[in-house]
């Protein structure tokens, strides 16, 4: 087992048991080690999509603390860092599919996350983007055209605005 795959593990172990600071160290070391091993190898699906994880761990960690603010960004930085990716292009040809497969796992989170918190109309305007996207790539994922309506309409508990 890696060292990042023991630091998932030892997070998600914390998380369960609501131990929310050490969790968080696990969980922010492994993203480290992560996204150093990735950087080395670009087109390692294994650990861009461990990276991802890693993140929206983190994400799921603040917004179990009720902290949405944090817990956005972990949402919002994967999406990034994919888009980016995508965008420069550089990579390999074999590398496309699993990019893609990557820029859904990051956009559906997201798509979830604002059905619970209110957005900025800037990322609202991303988040449509992103759905109109998934809706056409991935016409099964139904509950895209269910709850389309709804993104981003609901209030936060704190009726504050995620940016």
């Amino acid at each position: 087992m890696n060292q990042w795959q023991q630091k998932l593990h030892q997070g998600n172990v914390n998380f369960h048991q609501c131990e929310w600071r050490s969790a968080e160290t696990a969980y922010l070391d492994a993203a480290r080690m992560l996204e150093h091993e990735w950087f080395k190898d670009l087109d390692n699906p294994q650990l861009m999509m461990a990276w991802i994880a890693a993140m929206h761990n983190l994400a799921a960690l603040y917004e179990n603390q009720k902290i949405p603010q944090k817990a956005s960004e972990f949402l919002v930085f994967p999406y990034r860092r994919i888009i980016t990716l995508i965008k420069s292009g550089g990579l390999s040809e074999a590398f496309k599919p699993p990019l893609f497969k990557a820029l859904k796992c990051t956009v559906i989170p997201l798509l979830e996350f604002s059905k619970k918190h209110r957005i900025c109309k800037c990322c609202q305007h991303y988040l449509d983007e992103a759905k109109e996207w998934l809706s056409l790539s991935w016409p099964d994922l139904q509950y895209l055209h269910r709850n389309q309506n709804h993104i981003g309409n609901q209030s936060s508990p704190t009726d504050r605005t995620i940016h």
